[in-house]
């Protein structure tokens, strides 16, 4: 009897240790197979249709502010190269203004001194070449750049040619200053270098700023101002 009553104490033990066991088993989350875990995934990605079209109507909002981004962009795009080329439009035609203006200037400086010496154009050509481009020998530096910067941007291209700039100012007496634009002037007729350095200076003092003729005419030696039509006028 005594052995029956240790042996049903022992099963009763070993059941209450069962029972802890299982319960302990029981409080903690079970851990999912993979099977399980992919299962699970298979399930949340089976949306509901009002889900699903939630979910497209999410990506067509997303292309369409690509869509929109990117139209912004080509858009932006145009309004550049039609600035651009708005830009390169005014500069060309500013650039033809300028042209047209300098080319009615050159015109009106030529015509002046023809009508004055009753010279033909091509002559008055390389009398207005040569007048200029001793004048321009004969000052310092800064005088030359200064009165340069007047003239209009054909003539400005005569005055220019050739110029030498650590050459100058070259010293001359007025009868080397006339010699050598006598020289200069290769003409069909016989030319009076001093009626021609007049005629010339005379058109270039109308069409020119008055300040800085006046430098140019001040650079010159007192015998040699009378070329000039201020002085030629007081004479």
């Amino acid at each position: 009897v005594a052995v029956i009553l240790e042996a049903i104490n022992a099963l009763a033990q070993l059941i209450a240790a069962i029972g802890v066991i299982a319960s302990r088993q029981l409080n903690r989350s079970p851990e999912r197979s993979p099977s399980a875990k992919l299962s699970t995934a298979n399930r949340d990605r089976e949306e509901s249709p009002a889900s699903q079209a939630l979910s497209v109507a999410g990506r067509r909002n997303t292309r369409g502010r690509v869509e929109k981004r990117n139209l912004e962009k080509r858009i932006s795009a145009s309004g550049s190269h039609k600035q651009a080329n708005e830009r390169k439009t005014n500069m060309s035609q500013q650039g033809l203004e300028t042209i047209e203006s300098t080319t009615q200037k050159t015109h009106q400086w030529i015509a002046r001194i023809a009508e004055a010496l009753h010279m033909e154009k091509r002559d008055v050509y390389k009398s207005l070449r040569a007048v200029l481009q001793t004048v321009r020998d004969r000052l310092r530096l800064d005088v030359t750049v200064h009165f340069g910067a007047q003239l209009p941007m054909l003539i400005r291209g005569l005055y220019h040619e050739g110029w030498e700039p650590s050459k100058v100012p070259i010293k001359m007496s007025r009868q080397q200053f006339l010699d050598v634009i006598r020289e200069k002037i290769v003409a069909d007729r016989v030319i009076d270098p001093l009626e021609t350095t007049q005629a010339v200076l005379s058109a270039v003092s109308n069409y020119s700023g008055g300040g800085e003729m006046h430098k140019v005419e001040h650079s010159f030696p007192q015998d040699m101002q009378p070329l000039f039509p201020e002085f030629a006028e007081a004479a």
